[in-house]
């Protein structure tokens, strides 16, 4: 039986079950079988893309302006610049936001890794062609030095965003002369928030300036080694008012270590004795 002629559910099968390998080669192989593989394939393959220069960003902005089926694919857009935080910024970053919303049609997320600074960015326009990435319902940092009064105008820029997480997030010193305005009410139904070095002020500054009820807050740990080292979440309490607590329906800690999660579990209930009473904590060693 020649490939051409397998039944399209097992061709689906095949793909989905390729899609979930580490290194994408074999999915990147099953594009090359024949046109209905292709055919499967491309969804999967331009599901996530990752933008690490700016000539990978002219490559996409050329393929997305020239294949139309390509755009309405994409739903998590990964805007790296390097593998580790630099210390200086990346210019290209500041012109991703250009040409790509229009054609990225179904973009659900944007993640921003490694990202350096973005006051010049922002100086250039950057929240409102940001504005137009208007169907993202997902925005995540991580491994960034940023100011967080610059996190949020871009943030509020989304009008559907409903999550915002906050990974490991190095403060750095405002140097813009004006506040960049912010476009929409930040109406988050989720945060997340790394417990690193802007914790507990990043809590703090963002429960401040969601305009909407949260309904569910996800804090990371990592690295574990002993309950001794959790830090205290009475922080947490300390900003959770009674309108955010009579909403909130989730307060999750993930973290990693050997510690068993009954232990971590049992020290969130010492340091958020209200939330606890609630009936909404969860732990999650992963």
């Amino acid at each position: 039986m020649s490939t051409d002629s397998l039944p399209i559910e097992l061709v689906i099968k095949v793909v989905k079950s390729a899609y979930g390998g580490v290194d994408g080669q074999t999915l990147a192989s099953c594009v090359l079988v024949c046109k209905t593989w292709r055919a499967v394939s491309r969804p999967y393959i331009f599901e996530c893309v990752k933008i690490s220069s700016n000539e990978r960003l002219i490559a996409l902005e050329d393929l997305v302006e020239h294949d139309d089926a390509v755009g309405p694919y994409i739903r998590t857009l990964i805007v790296r610049p390097s593998v580790e935080l630099a210390t200086v910024p990346s210019p290209w970053v500041s012109k991703f936001a250009k040409r790509l919303p229009a054609k990225l049609t179904r973009l659900q997320a944007i993640k921003l890794i490694c990202i350096f600074d973005l006051g010049d960015a922002f100086e250039h326009g950057l929240v409102n062609e940001f504005s137009k990435f208007t169907p993202v319902d997902r925005l995540i940092f991580d491994q960034c030095a940023l100011n967080l009064t610059l996190v949020y105008p871009l943030a509020a820029a989304l009008p559907r965003l409903r999550h915002l997480h906050l990974g490991i997030i190095m403060p750095i010193p405002y140097v813009l002369p004006n506040l960049p305005e912010q476009l929409h009410p930040l109406r988050l139904t989720s945060a997340g928030l790394d417990v690193g070095d802007i914790y507990p002020y990043g809590l703090r500054e963002l429960v401040s300036e969601v305009q909407a009820p949260l309904r569910s807050i996800t804090l990371g740990v990592l690295n574990v080694a002993d309950a001794d080292t959790l830090p205290s979440l009475a922080p947490l309490a300390a900003v959770i008012n009674n309108d955010l607590m009579s909403t909130l329906q989730e307060e999750r800690l993930l973290y990693t270590g050997p510690v068993p999660e009954r232990v971590v579990l049992q020290k969130l209930q010492r340091d958020l004795p209200d939330i606890h009473a609630r009936g909404v904590l969860s732990v999650e060693r992963v």
